[in-house]
């Protein structure tokens, strides 16, 4: 006895991701995963100072509300 089951108009609706349009929060995002991939290890050098400037970009966006 073989059971089909068709599962591809489920998965068709979970296929594609949404960004965010929020950018503050965008840069948020971006912050928090080279802040999490610098703890695995990985050496940004001297250009560290663009994650303290993605972070501020961040904040000052989120505060005006873009």
């Amino acid at each position: 006895m073989d059971v089909w089951i068709d599962t591809l108009p489920a998965r068709s609706k979970y296929c594609r991701m949404k960004l965010t349009k929020n950018i503050g929060m965008l840069l948020l995002a971006i912050y928090l995963i080279i802040d999490g991939l610098l703890g695995f290890g990985l050496h940004l050098g001297a250009f560290i100072f663009l994650l303290y400037l993605v972070a501020l970009a961040a904040g000052i966006f989120i505060l005006i509300g873009k």
